[in-house]
């Protein structure tokens, strides 16, 4: 092997054993059927055979790791992989989008760094390329790539405060996403510490929700308390993986960091990024904050990611802080909009859920007088997220529209329960369409759909439309659809 191939860190020995799990099979099934005819002697006097598979499964790891070697220089990363199918890897350093360096809580005893790279080619859901190297051989990378990058111009840096990333993590923490993170701690903590374990934390919770329902039904305060420790929950998981934040531009290449157990660095192209996202929930929209994310390959792929470039900033600042960082993702004022008359277009379908939810909750409670109660809570706490999507879909009945300047688009809509204001270059866009229904036809109004360049579909939907103004406005014939 040449002095410049390099084999990865000795972590990936531990990391590839879990490919060998399932020949453990082997002296499972072989110590129960020797115990049960012979007894424990029969079993220690054969145990050489268990010894011997546990030895091929880790002879097989190392030699894994001993035929992983791989070089990144400033032509880009060489890398080859297989014990038996050899596999040899090469990404040009130019075709790079985003490259990343994780240090894991776990990994840090170890003295290594999880390594992460993407192009525009490589699948949605896994990394082009993964290996495990040391701290230092880390940082070597980094910098490798971030100086293969353009960086003429002044370095800019912005560390937001606590405050801001806290109202970051409680603007887009989930009840749902916490109570679901909650459930698979306690269950895989039950699994390693057993089911006594298990049984005593959820006794405990029972026991605390007959003490604090506060006069309602311990079922429903159960669902109340569970969701607002699920909302904690994420809270604080999001507040931790976004403390220490660090943005820092220089040249045409971002620089991305933080997290406290563990820690992130990112390494991303500008010229790679497919837009900018500039995002509010309810919350935000009333106390004028917003967040700033950014879609690049590579970029909060993997829903432990760092997911914004700025946590928290207020309305009226947004657009300085985008000409220092994000000059060519400059926002523009709406050109077009829909028309007055396009309320129902908005508020149409969270309006069902508004209706239905209550008159469900009211004819259960007539039928099923013994659970009143319980019944009642649970159809007030449903009533949450349906007049909260119908309240994001009338701010954006206010607020939506499209504008263009030279080849940058700014789009205005909303999608799930978050408004977002996205700034698309035109080469990113892969398709446009305008959609019409019957009665938009005879209206001459249409729904704008956009489709963004990226690993997977990006769909970007503004609602009733002007057709003849939203068709100049991205300079099409009057065909369907453009692309």
């Amino acid at each position: 092997m040449s002095k410049d191939w390099r084999h990865s860190h000795p972590f990936l020995i531990l990391h590839n054993l879990k490919g060998f799990l399932y020949m453990l099979i082997i002296p499972l099934v072989r110590g129960f059927i020797t115990a049960f005819g012979g007894g424990l002697r029969a079993w220690l006097d054969s145990a050489w055979v268990d010894l011997l598979v546990l030895a091929f499964i880790l002879l097989g790891s190392t030699l894994q790791w001993y035929f992983c070697v791989y070089r990144f220089d400033r032509e880009g990363l060489h890398a080859c992989q297989g014990l038996i199918i050899r596999r040899t890897y090469y990404i040009p350093m130019q075709k790079i989008a985003t490259l990343c360096a994780i240090r894991s809580f776990y990994l840090r005893p170890f003295g290594a760094v999880h390594l992460r790279a993407d192009t525009l080619a490589g699948s949605q859901k896994r990394n082009d390329f993964s290996l495990f190297v040391s701290r230092a051989e880390a940082e070597r990378i980094l910098d490798l790539y971030r100086r293969s990058l353009p960086s003429s111009g002044l370095t800019r840096q912005y560390r937001p405060k606590s405050l801001y990333v806290a109202a970051l993590a409680a603007f887009s923490s989930s009840s749902f996403a916490g109570v679901l993170f909650l459930s698979t701690l306690v269950s895989q903590t039950g699994k390693l510490l057993g089911n006594e374990f298990s049984e005593r934390i959820y006794g405990t919770f029972e026991r605390a929700m007959q003490l604090l329902a506060f006069g309602l039904p311990p079922a429903a305060a159960a669902v109340g308390y569970l969701l607002l420790f699920g909302w904690l929950c994420a809270f604080t998981v999001k507040f931790i993986r976004h403390k220490n934040f660090c943005l820092r531009r220089q040249g045409d290449s971002l620089h991305i960091t933080g997290g406290v157990f563990t820690t992130r660095a990112y390494a991303v192209a500008v010229e790679k990024i497919n837009y900018l996202d500039i995002r509010q929930s309810v919350l935000s929209w009333l106390l004028r904050f917003c967040s700033v994310h950014i879609h690049a390959v590579g970029y909060s792929k993997h829903s432990d990611d760092v997911s914004s470039v700025v946590p928290a900033v207020r309305t009226r600042d947004v657009k300085k802080t985008l000409n220092l960082f994000f000059p060519e993702f400059h926002p523009d004022a709406r050109q077009i909009r829909h028309n007055w008359g396009a309320l129902f277009k908005f508020i149409g379908d969270p309006s069902w859920g508004c209706l239905l939810i209550p008159a469900c909750t009211l004819l259960l409670r007539w039928r099923l007088p013994g659970w009143g109660g319980f019944i009642g809570w649970v159809g007030f706490m449903l009533c949450f997220p349906a007049y909260w999507f119908l309240t994001v879909r009338l701010i954006d009945y206010f607020t939506s529209g499209a504008a263009r300047e030279g080849d940058r688009f700014t789009l205005y809509y909303s999608s799930g329960y978050y408004l977002h204001t996205v700034v698309l270059p035109r080469d990113k866009i892969a398709c446009v369409c305008l959609r019409q229904s019957p009665i938009q036809y005879f209206d001459k109004r249409c729904d704008l759909l956009v489709f963004s360049f990226s690993e997977g579909k990006r769909k970007h939907h503004i609602r009733n439309l002007d057709w003849q103004e939203t068709a100049e406005l991205f300079g099409l014939e009057t065909g369907r659809t453009a692309t």
